[in-house]
């Protein structure tokens, strides 16, 4: 039961002051959604894979990643 409040952390909004504001950035998520599952091989395939049960590849939820390829990297990014 503690494992989807454990997992899903949320975001953080900063609440600036009234004025003017410098060097702003944006992070655009849905650009980098796509380069995470490459860079990180997040595929559901993967996840919590029997071969390597005893790593802890996602912090503080213990679940591993196969070293193996997963299908959802080599999906086409539109």
């Amino acid at each position: 039961m503690g494992t989807p409040h454990d997992a899903n952390r949320g975001g953080f909004i900063f609440a600036p002051g009234v004025g003017l504001h410098e060097n702003i950035h944006e992070l655009d998520f849905c650009i980098l959604y796509p380069n995470i599952i490459c860079t990180r091989n997040v595929s559901p395939d993967v996840i919590r894979c029997d071969c390597h049960g005893d790593r802890a590849d996602v912090p503080d939820l213990g679940y591993s990643i196969c070293d193996e390829r997963g299908y959802l990297v080599d999906v086409p990014q539109r």
